[in-house]
């Protein structure tokens, strides 16, 4: 009877353990993130402008009013966490870019990798089965002539690894690697579709949230009802 009580014990921690919703202040639903569609991008291989063709994983995550980005490089999953104020920076830089593109304004020469600022985003990269790692890298936003063609640009530099050499989930993983994201005109555009904030609004009318599940801007989420 006793080692019962314990096993039920010990489930109902565990249970508790593993499911644990964080909420932002700006929250859009109280429900579980879900995919929004994919995206092209051009990214380094092992060489830094060696550009390589893949696909974005695009997905909402509502409780935390994030877009994440996934997508593989090299021999890990790279996910990326772009907030509210993230995806104004970007969407501001792709317009600027496709203005100073169309009045053929860009400068091929000189370091314009962060022509549009830099942006601090929450990543998380690694194998599903071995070392993982967690950053906050300021990824620069700006352009590129690469052989001879200009690319909008997101450059993630090397980052220090949080998770290294921590004793409890910790991870063998010093830093994280040096990535860049260079899309053309009309990459751009469709990847920042995703990010603004008509194409967000779309996709959470379309998943039919109970009201229950809803948000009120007005009230913390966490907050006590009324009655």
């Amino acid at each position: 009877m006793l080692l019962a009580v314990m096993a039920l014990v010990t489930l109902l921690v565990s249970c508790k353990s593993t499911y644990n919703p964080k909420y932002s202040k700006d929250a859009l639903a109280n429900i579980d993130p879900f995919k929004m569609g994919d995206a092209v991008v051009n990214v380094n291989k092992f060489l830094a402008y060696d550009l390589d063709q893949i696909s974005l994983s695009v997905a909402l995550e509502p409780r935390m009013n994030r877009v994440i980005v996934e997508y593989p490089f090299q021999v890990s999953k790279v996910n990326l966490y772009f907030d509210a104020a993230d995806r104004a920076a970007i969407l501001d830089a792709i317009a600027r870019y496709d203005e100073a593109f169309a009045a053929k304004n860009l400068e091929t020469h000189g370091n314009k990798t962060a022509a549009f600022g830099v942006i601090e985003v929450a990543m998380k990269w690694g194998m599903d089965l071995g070392n993982k790692g967690e950053a906050v890298p300021g990824i620069s936003i700006g352009y590129r002539f690469i052989d001879g063609a200009p690319y909008f640009m997101l450059t993630v530099p090397e980052t220090a690894n949080d998770l290294y050499g921590k004793s409890t989930g910790g991870s063998r993983i010093k830093t994280s690697p040096f990535m860049v994201m260079c899309f053309n005109r009309a990459q751009a555009a469709a990847f920042g579709e995703f990010l603004s904030d008509e194409r967000i609004k779309k996709e959470i009318a379309a998943q039919n949230i109970p009201a229950n599940l809803e948000v009120n801007p007005e009230k913390d989420i966490n907050a006590p009802d009324a009655y």
